[in-house]
């Protein structure tokens, strides 16, 4: 078994018991499939980076879990026929590693652009010290 991280996003306007329906939905098909779920968390509503199917906010979920490959195309078909999952990304994570809880500055972006002056007075600052 390899493991595995799949992050998942689940439309908006999806009620909370929707949204618990969705992810037992999927922790039962990977438990169904053999797999063990080593951590399920619920990251909340997150400014999207650009809208997706009209949606600008999208509720996160990750799911950290052991699994063979077979399983994890099955868990992405059913992400992929569910109507209420809008994006969905599942990566083979190192074995022992443990996902990190993304801050909010992950997500929203503050502030604004350094102006070209500044980034040229960052590089000619930047050459000076070589």
């Amino acid at each position: 078994m390899r493991r595995y991280e799949t992050v998942f996003i689940v439309s908006p306007n999806t009620s909370d018991q929707e949204t618990n329906e969705i992810v037992s939905l999927l922790e039962q098909v990977i438990i169904v499939g053999n797999g063990n779920i080593v951590k399920t968390d619920r990251w909340g509503k997150r400014k999207l980076s650009y809208p997706i199917e009209k949606f600008e906010i999208g509720q996160y979920f990750l799911f950290f879990y052991d699994a063979e490959g077979a399983l994890v195309k099955e868990l992405e078909r059913k992400m992929r026929m569910h109507e209420k999952i809008i994006r969905f990304l599942t990566v083979r994570s190192e074995s022992g590693q443990m996902p990190i809880q993304p801050t909010d500055s992950d997500f929203h972006v503050t502030g604004s652009a350094p102006r070209a002056e500044e980034k040229g007075e960052e590089n000619s600052n930047e050459n000076n010290k070589r």
